[in-house]
This record gives structure tokens, sequence and C-alpha cells, in this order.
């Protein structure tokens, strides 16, 4: 199979104009650290056609880091549906450096939440002591 790819300038417009759904193939955990804005997660592990949502006729594009993980993917759902499948060039690597945003945690409000769990229980600690 011959798979398309699709520069991040194309999927921006694509996207400004409801044409395509974005599905992130990374692990949640790279998800959390950034992501596009309004992608699905989908971890390539558990990718199978019905994993996907309802395209109802707009263009499937998936990304990972780099453009391998997703390439494999596009790889594994050709045949199986119906939509048009496109690889982001690049990855979410390549849609950074054309300057395009991607989302990433809130920053810290000066609660815990966004603390790592050794200094979490480093303070759980030192109230008992």
């Amino acid at each position: 199979m011959n798979v398309k790819s699709v520069s991040p300038a194309t999927l921006k417009s694509w996207l400004d104009a409801g044409e395509a759904i974005v599905i992130d193939v990374r692990e949640q955990r790279e998800y959390a650290q950034e992501h596009i804005e309004g992608s699905t997660l989908i971890p390539l592990g558990t990718l199978h056609p019905g994993a996907l949502p309802d395209s109802n006729g707009q263009k499937l594009v998936m990304l990972c880091r780099s453009g391998n993980r997703s390439m494999f993917a596009c790889l594994k759902l050709g045949g199986a549906v119906s939509a048009e499948i496109y690889n982001l060039d690049g990855g979410i690597q390549g849609w950074k450096m054309q300057g395009l945003p991607v989302r990433k945690p809130e920053q810290s409000t000066g609660s815990e939440d966004g603390a790592p769990l050794a200094t979490k229980l480093m303070r759980f600690m030192t109230r008992f002591s």
C-alpha cells in the first residue's frame, strides 16, 4: 500500500475547514505532554478500525512524534476503512517546527497537581515528622 502524506500547513488548513480528524498514535504520557488541539488519542498498540471515530467523509490523519509510528498506523489501517488516510509529515515535531500550536498541560497554580510524585510524597511525609 502506498501511504499518502500531508504537510503540517495543509493539515492546519484542513482542520480549520473541518475536513480532517487527527488520530494521535503516541502513548498517553506523550499525548499528555503536548498534542494538537482536538486530536484523538488511540495508541498504536490499541489501534484497529473499530477504535476510530466516525469520519463522516473527513480525512483521517495519523500522527506520532516524528512520523514513523503513524506511518505504521496508516499501513495497519489501509484497506480496512473507507476514509482517506494520511500520515503527518514529521509528526508533531514537524507541526511545531512550522510554528503551529500544540496544547500543553496548564501551568501549575501553586497546587500540587503538577508536582512530580516524589515531591508530593516528600511533602506528605514532612507533615508527620
